[in-house]
């Protein structure tokens, strides 16, 4: 195969995934006008995926988390070494 179909192919493959992702963002740009004319704020995506960062913070965070009930009396967090009473 030559250079020549295979950038053609590529080509394409570009402009029909533009074509599947435009849709959607106009209309969501049509929602947020209507919105906006309506006196409503824009909708917000939600994010549903985490970052590998915040996913490796949680787990380090989990790691060496201190075990429930050693620091917390009565819903309050106490740092290390503070006594706790009933």
């Amino acid at each position: 195969m030559g250079l020549v179909p295979l950038l053609l192919f590529l080509g394409c493959a570009l402009v029909v995934r533009n074509m599947a992702v435009i849709d959607p963002f106009e209309e969501r740009q049509a929602e947020d006008k209507r919105r906006l004319s309506a006196g409503e704020p824009p909708k917000t995506n939600r994010r549903r995926r985490e970052s590998l960062g915040v996913l490796a913070g949680r787990l380090a965070w989990e790691k060496t988390a201190p075990t429930p009930g050693r620091f917390e009396a009565k819903g309050k967090v106490r740092g290390p070494g503070a006594a706790v009473r009933h």
